[in-house]
């Protein structure tokens, strides 16, 4: 069936950016104009990194033919010290890059509908990670639990209410200090 129709959204393990987005416009479009609090998990750059179109196309290096279980055994693989093929690393990169992509234009238009429903301006926004992702590097794969800086090392984006400045802080920060720092 995999060479005749892409299968890939079978294997998806989570919903996808717009149908999140669509849930908060239902939810806040219910809301009195109180002040809120909402949580936004997407999970597009997450394994098996599945972006939907044209997201998959964006990064070079899918291979339509790798199923959800290659990639299982090539990440199983690599964590018992083989090598991440070329080929692999290239389709993996690409789709994760692909998810990325994805997600960002999903806060992209949240962000919109939050100017349009005249929220955004009023509204604290923060955007982060909880982790990178891994590659084969270090024998590791995916979201593993190791202290290496492609795990750790995640932006952090803060729009703070009616303020518009723009900055790059290079010290380094840690998620545990989030909380109460907002």
């Amino acid at each position: 069936m995999n060479s005749v129709v892409d299968t890939t959204q079978f294997d998806r393990l989570y919903s996808r950016g717009d149908d999140i987005n669509r849930e908060m416009y239902n939810v806040l479009a219910k809301q009195s104009h109180a002040p809120f609090f909402a949580f936004i998990n997407y999970m597009d750059a997450h394994f098996p990194y599945l972006p939907p179109a044209p997201f998959d196309h964006t990064f070079p290096g899918k291979d339509r033919a790798l199923l959800q279980k290659d990639l299982e055994d090539a990440e199983d693989n690599v964590i018992h010290g083989q090598a991440l093929s070329e080929h692999d690393h290239a389709h993996l990169t690409s789709q994760y890059d692909g998810g990325i992509a994805y997600t960002d234009a999903q806060i992209g238009e949240l962000i919109a509908w939050l100017k349009e429903h005249n929220l955004y301006d009023n509204t604290l926004i923060v955007i982060t990670s909880d982790h990178g992702e891994a590659f084969g590097e270090r024998t590791l794969c995916c979201m593993a639990i190791r202290f290496i800086q492609n795990l750790l090392n995640v932006a952090l984006l803060i729009k703070f209410p009616k303020n518009a400045q723009t900055g790059v802080v290079n010290d380094p920060v840690s998620l545990v200090d989030l909380a109460p720092t907002i």
